[in-house]
Order: structure tokens, then sequence, then C-alpha cells
């Protein structure tokens, strides 16, 4: 992954960093939740600690439940230089996460009958090269359209402006990494093209329409594309991470790529709790087109992919619970929407920092709320002889031993998504279930995956 990239982290552990820089600033609501006191004081431990590990300048945390507000809070310092305290008010980068609010904008253009989401996307693109003519817009939503992601081209120059027709020039060149519908591979290149539909089908800017038609609908009232080149007070100063971990500016990128519909949004604590109001109350779209971008479709093989992903939103289970949620890095910053719909729960996190990785840190502070939310962690292990063999059954599996250990198509499906277990990645045990004990993968102190094995050494595995 580019130390710049958009690419989601939808896992959920952290990792060891350096020293805490900033603590919490006194701009903040925190109230007591309906079930149960939420201690600040437990609060500012979560997000505290990781601001320690992770050198993160400045945080901005919002949490409500059934709709209340339980906090809304903002941690350090939104600019270094001028030693500025992070504020709610001040605006910080989306990353992938504004492409939930890009499928947002793809469904109403889809329910006011300006575009179908099985639509050939050189329909509404017409530079569209020959080879993409197999791709829908749904494909390119749900990440299943071959298209190669910029974001991992290492001669695509993200400081250059690149007006639509040269982005597709430059991406329809490449070859399709396989055959649209056949499997997910996360791109952010179908992002920005999908940025380019919305802008032709509506007739306007992908700037102007999310104003207009997801922004001012949900009473986002700061929420914007970005442009670098505004003066935007509150505007917070994004950093990424030198060798040393300590913070430095970002590497630069144009006004035109930072504008794209992969996740170039900024917006605030305000701006987050207008979103979960309206996304709670289908002010936007429909609740069964909110449904279809966080739900998973299966392949043409019967086949679900393993990170569970819809359009713009991937959808897990844990301990018995349905998280919804995205994370994103971009251009100095980390951010990271969780939702419980059936809890009425939402957590949602930025950093100033690309690797202040939010979705490692703000689920912890679900179990504060209920045990049952909390996120898996590693857990004291009473029979590490049995995780040895559980971790050499896995690696087997994983390295194709699928074929012969009693696996469904699903499973082995999963398996060949997932790869090969690598020498540096842990297997830590972190829950016990029934008869299932369940290990995270971790690389990094990054959770990945969760891997479910049972007494036979039947296998399922699932993102973190």
């Amino acid at each position: 992954m580019k130390d710049i990239s958009r690419r989601a982290m939808l896992a959920s552990a952290g990792a060891a960093g350096a020293a805490l820089i900033a603590g919490p600033s006194i701009a903040a609501t925190l109230a007591d939740g309906p079930a149960g006191a939420l201690s600040e004081t437990a609060v500012d431990a979560i997000v505290t600690r990781a601001m320690a590990e992770r050198n993160i300048p400045g945080a901005l945390l919002v949490v409500m439940l059934k709709g209340r507000v339980l906090v809304r809070k903002a941690y350090g310092l939104s600019h270094l230089e001028l030693a500025a305290p992070a504020r709610p008010e001040h605006l910080y980068g989306s990353g992938s996460t504004g492409k939930m609010f890009t499928a947002t904008a793809i469904m109403q253009l889809a329910a006011a009958g300006r575009l179908r989401l099985d639509d050939p996307v050189a329909r509404h693109l017409p530079r569209a090269p020959a080879g993409w003519a197999g791709i829908t817009i749904d494909q390119m939503m749900r990440h299943r359209a071959g298209l190669k992601d910029y974001d991992d081209v290492p001669d695509f120059r993200i400081a250059l402006e690149w007006t639509p027709d040269a982005f597709i020039d430059a991406v329809g060149a490449w070859p399709l990494e396989y055959a649209p519908g056949t499997k997910f591979r996360y791109s952010n290149t179908g992002y920005v093209l999908l940025g380019f539909i919305v802008a032709q089908a509506s007739g306007m800017s992908f700037a102007d329409y999310m104003k207009r038609h997801v922004f001012a609908p949900a009473g986002m009232a700061s929420a914007r594309v970005d442009d670098i080149y505004a003066i935007l007070p509150g505007r917070a100063q994004g950093y990424a991470s030198d060798e040393a971990g300590q913070p430095r500016r970002p590497d630069p990128v144009s006004r035109s790529i930072n504008q794209f519909g992969d996740g170039s949004l900024l917006f605030n604590a305000d701006d987050l709790i207008a979103w979960e109001g309206a996304v709670a109350a289908n002010r936007l779209i429909s609740a069964e087109a909110q449904r279809a971008i966080e739900t998973a479709t299966p392949f043409p093989d019967g086949n679900y992919p393993l990170e569970n992903y819809g359009a713009g939103l991937a959808t897990r289970m844990v301990r018995g619970h349905r998280l919804v949620a995205h994370s994103g890095v971009w251009n100095g910053f980390g951010a990271w929407i969780g939702r419980w719909p059936d809890d009425g729960l939402a957590i949602m996190a930025c950093t100033n920092l690309e690797r202040g990785y939010p979705a490692g840190w703000a689920p912890r502070i679900a179990g504060l709320i209920d045990p049952a939310l909390a996120p898996y962690e590693p857990i004291a292990d009473s029979d590490p002889a049995r995780t040895r063999a559980d971790r050499a059954r896995l690696a087997r599996h994983l390295a194709g031993g699928y074929a012969s250990d009693g696996s469904t198509a699903q499973q082995r499906a999963h398996a060949v998504e997932r790869g090969p277990l690598a020498d540096d990645e842990q297997v830590q045990l972190v829950a016990i279930e029934g008869a299932e004990r369940l290990y995270g993968i971790a690389r990094g102190g990054y959770m990945d995956w969760i891997v479910a094995i049972d007494r036979r050494g039947r296998i399922r595995l699932s993102g973190a």
C-alpha cells in the first residue's frame, strides 16, 4: 500500500507507534448514554493511547446512540506548526469513506431515472475504451470491474492535473485484471469513474452535485469536495509520517486528483452527526437502496466476496452484531465511519495523520457502551499447542490444501481470494465461540482477517 493511498483499511486491531505528542483539547461535548454512563475518562483513554502509539497530531470523534449525540469531541492539534488546538468544527479529510457518499449519489441518480446500475460504463463515458464494454456501473461500485487501481501503479503521477478524458485515456490503456463481475479487487479507479458519471448524468460538476443533493439535504453545512487552492476557515493540516514515525507534510497532489469521486471530501464533527441522522432516517436514498449498498451480492458462481463488500460499504458480523463500515486514507488524513444499524450505534473518527488508522481504535469505544459490540482483540491463550496446530492447518488451507480438507466451494473461493499465509503474519486467539476458536491474522499490528477453526479443523475466513 502506497503511503498516500486512499485504499480502504477494514481491519480492527491496533498497532504500536511512537510517543504522545498531544492530549485532548477542551473543545468537547460528551453525555451519558442511555445504555449506562459513557465514561469520558474511558473514551479519552482509548483515543489518547492511540494518539500516543501512532504519533497522531489531532483527531475528531463522534459517537451517537439511537439518534442522541454521546460524544462530539476534538483531541490534540489540527495544525502542528501553529500549535492550533483541534476543534470539532475543523475540517478533516474523508479518504475512502467518501466512497459511501459517491455510492449514495449514484443511487439517487438511479432512482431519478438518470442511469441504471446495470448500464455499461460507455453509455455515460463515451471515451471509454472498447475493452470496458463488459463493465457496468454496479461492478465499479462493488470493485468487480477488473480495473487496475491507479493507486497501485508506481508511475501514475498524482501531482499532475488530470481532466476526465486524460484520466480515462491513461487508465483505459491498462489491460483488465480479470473478467468483469467475476472477482473482487479493491480499485479506486472505478470510483473515480463513478464521480465522472455523476457529473455526466446530472449535468453539473461532481462537487456541485454533492453539495446540492447530498450535503445540503443531509444538513452537512460545512462538508464539501476538497479544493486545495481554496481558503477554508477551519481547514486542518494533514500529515504523513517520515521513516522515524514523525509527522511530515504529505506528498503533493494536484487539485484535480484531489476532487475525484474515490474519496476527496472535507467534513467536520457536525457534518458527521448530520450524515448519521440522514442515513438512519433514509433522507437521501430509500431504505431499499441503503440495504443494497450495504450488502454484498453473489458472483456468477454463487459465491460471495471474502470482504463482504457492498457498494461503498462493507458489512461484518462481530460477536453476532452487524457492523457496516468503511475506512479512508488520503493526503494527510485518516477516517473511519462505522454503524451498528441494528443497535442504533454510530462511531465516526478522523485523524490528521494518514496512518492514524481510526479503524484500529475507534471501534473499541463501542465496547464501552455494550461489551457485546467490542471488536475482536487478542485474549489469553490457555492452549498454545492447539493454536500452533491451527496455524499449521490454516497455512496448509491457504496454500491450496482446501482441495482435500473438506472445504465448501465458498470456503475454497475465500482461500484463493485471501492467498497464502505469510511468514510474518501472526495468528492470535481472539475468542472461543462454541466449538470454534477464532483467530485474528495480523501483520505489523494490523488485524485484517478473522478465521474460525473448529475441533475437526474446518476453517471459515472473514474480514476483521
